[in-house]
């Protein structure tokens, strides 16, 4: 028998010598390991995931290959760099200062420093004062970006989405010559100027230079982990190598690289080392092509044309070639224009992006395009791939049967569950604190619900003191309901036999992604459905809520009040009622309301129970269409990682040296570049 107990564990590093425990610790991890060899790869066969294990296990010596050789980085070139960042924070602060004077009886006060900049006297990284300096300075642009004239409330998003969106609307302005033009909202610009360089100066700094390169080799040693973002894809630590910051990308570069001269000419050595980027071009729209069994994207990829043209050119039924090729700057637009479309329809469409979503992100790459015309866009790219068309509505078309067949869930399990998780998880760690050691069901039961606290239950149950074979028999059914409430990770929906309410998705190579609604999720489209209803009772609640003196809500704020013809008042802007259930007292907050309105509804319990899942569910939706194309990228390049290792016996110098989304990097000496660039 193994022995020991879940939860202790032996440190390593407690002396220069190891203690017979700690031998006997390490053997017993082993033959742990060993014995668990056969029944997981059981599972594994069982649940049709052997392809995918053989993936994720033939990546693991590139990715491990990669994490020691780590990639160069010329940390004073970056130190350089970063004194430049410095100094444009300035300029930028200073463009700011002369964007907002002070203005007689304002917020804000301004001096000149001894070196005659314009100090700024207000924090680019207050939301509050972003806030408030847009309200004064900028209103014209804010009432355009809002669509009505009440100005940026304190619920309102001051992020960097709201700040392009506003740096994109270009109005008639007076400029210092006196004459007018349209101006894009200068104010925006430099805010997310100024965020992007302070962004770089505090996370990619001094701090990360000491953290994160070796002082021994000069490298950046990230690690990798598998199998931990659900779509697949590759994780990354210490640090993220898939979030560095694009301006570091020309300091990745080894000292014994080629030097320029100073007319752009190149001294190159045979033995100078030299960095390889091979990209996985348009990953999404050929997994999508391969899933879907697309004939006229599969096509388009074979004759190697570049996918964005084709598509544009199916879709819109021009000849884009001859736009490409004309000199008349009217066709050349149209190019540009028609090809971006393509782009945003190709890589929106699979995430599920909404005809809204698509006008906003086509209108912030400069081409102004409403949801009337999105949708119309979005017909047309269905229209020219009726293949991706249909895999899509099949997709959706799982979704809405889920979200309509709710007749199995068990909801008063899943309020047990919500209820009753956060109390034993929270119980278990406070046991092992004590303790040192995980506890036993029964120990956990018995701390959530005391003997003393049984007994008494029993004895107002029966009108006498229970026997001990009683007491013993509730005592088992509590550690029961223990032992299910922590089979979960976290509070779930779940069926009437107790299992969770959850349905899967599957790459072309068999990978897995299992969904669930959470407890939390759908609380909050329960929130959602009471406060945007239209019916009499949820609104008298709602109202019952915000303005009874004995309601936990009293107070609170009905954002773009109106009231319905029985005088009820409601509210219009869920936006701005749903920010006031976040923050660290929003989930108690949220429990509250609920209760409140459940108190009140009872009636109506079950369909706003059944409401609010089906609307969680409908959630899943873009996620549930996407996982299958995201993971069957992820699993492509586990095979490009696979493959590319076991040709590495036939260089002499080409080392993996890091991964970054759908691009792997090389590092080899010059005398191997074409063989090394053939093999990609």
């Amino acid at each position: 028998s193994i022995e020991g107990k879940g939860g202790i564990q032996l440190s390593y590093s407690l002396g220069p010598e190891l203690t017979e425990e700690q031998y006997k610790y390490a053997i017993l991890d082993a033959v742990v390991t060993l014995l668990l060899k056969a029944p997981l790869a059981q599972e594994v066969g069982e649940a049709s995931l052997g392809a995918i294990f053989g993936l994720e296990n033939g990546a693991r010596r590139f990715l491990e290959a990669m994490k020691t050789e780590g990639i160069p980085f010329d940390v004073e070139g970056w130190r350089v760099e970063l004194r430049k960042f410095a100094e444009e924070i300035v300029e930028v602060e200073s463009v700011l200062a002369e964007l907002t004077p002070p203005q007689e009886g304002g917020n804000f006060s301004q001096q000149v420093s001894l070196f005659g900049d314009i100090d700024l006297h207000w924090k680019p990284t207050s939301s509050k004062q972003v806030r408030e300096v847009l309200n004064t300075y900028a209103r014209n642009y804010v009432n355009k970006y809002l669509g009505h004239t009440e100005g940026l409330g304190d619920e309102d998003s001051v992020d960097s989405d709201a700040l392009k969106s506003m740096a994109m609307i270009k109005l008639p302005t007076v400029m210092p010559d006196g004459t007018k033009a349209e101006q894009p909202c200068m104010i925006a610009v430099n805010l997310l100027e100024h965020r992007k360089l302070s962004k770089i100066m505090s996370t990619y700094g001094a701090s990360f230079i000491d953290k994160f390169v070796s002082k021994e080799d000069a490298r950046i040693h990230g690690q990798y982990i598998q199998a931990i973002v659900a779509t697949g894809r590759l994780a990354s630590r210490n640090p993220n190598m898939q979030n560095l910051s694009p301006r570091m990308k020309a300091y990745f570069r080894n000292e014994e690289r080629p030097t320029q001269n100073e007319d752009e000419t190149w001294n190159v050595k045979p033995t100078d080392k030299i960095i390889i980027q091979a990209d996985y071009s348009q990953a999404e729209i050929r997994g999508m092509a391969q899933l879907a069994d697309e004939p006229v994207l599969q096509e388009a990829f074979s004759r190697g044309v570049d996918m964005h043209t084709a598509t544009a050119a199916s879709m819109f039924n021009i000849d884009m070639d001859g736009l490409l090729e004309s000199t008349n700057p009217k066709d050349q637009k149209t190019f540009k224009q028609a090809r971006q479309k393509a782009k945003a329809l190709s890589f929106g469409i699979p995430y599920g992006l909404s005809a809204a979503g698509m006008g906003k992100s086509l209108t912030l790459q400069g081409v102004d395009t409403s949801k009337e015309e999105a949708e119309r866009l979005i017909e047309m790219y269905m229209d020219a791939h009726p293949q991706v068309a249909k895999w899509l509505q099949t997709s959706d078309a799982d979704i809405d049967m889920r979200s309509s067949r709710l007749k199995e869930v068990d909801f008063d399990a899943t309020l047990t569950l919500y209820e009753w998780h956060p109390k034993a998880t929270g119980a278990k760690f406070a046991i092992k604190n004590d303790t040192g050691a995980l506890p036993t069901p029964r120990e956990l039961a018995l701390r959530l619900f005391p003997l003393e606290t049984i007994r008494k239950g029993l004895t107002e149950a029966l009108g006498r003191p229970p026997y001990e074979d009683e007491l013993e028999e509730e005592v088992a059914r509590r550690v029961a309901k223990t032992k299910w409430i922590m089979s979960f990770k976290a509070p779930v929906v779940v069926l009437r036999d107790g299992t969770p309410f959850s349905w899967e998705r599957r790459t072309i190579v068999g990978r897995r992604r299992y969904f669930d609604i959470s407890t939390e999720a759908w609380m909050w489209k329960m929130l959602s459905v009471v406060c945007k209803s239209k019916k009499n009772g949820p609104r008298r609640a709602v109202t019952e809520w915000c303005e009874s003196a004995s309601s936990p809500g009293y107070g609170m704020k009905l954002q773009g009040v109106k009231t319905d013809r029985e005088g009820l008042k409601y509210p219009t802007r869920w936006d701005r009622i749903e920010k006031q259930f976040l923050g660290s007292k929003g989930k108690q907050k949220r429990r509250d309301f609920l209760s409140f309105v459940f108190a009140r509804l009872a009636p109506q319990r079950q369909t706003l129970f059944e409401l609010g899942l089906a609307d969680a569910i409908r959630a899943k939706r873009n996620q549930s269409r996407n996982s299958p194309i995201q993971g069957s990228v992820g699993d492509i390049g586990l095979l490009g990682y696979h493959y590319i290792y076991n040709q590495l016996d036939q260089f002499e110098t080409v080392r993996p040296i890091a991964a970054v989304h759908d691009s792997v990097f090389l590092e080899c000496e010059v005398r191997e570049v074409f063989e090394c660039r053939n093999m990609l």
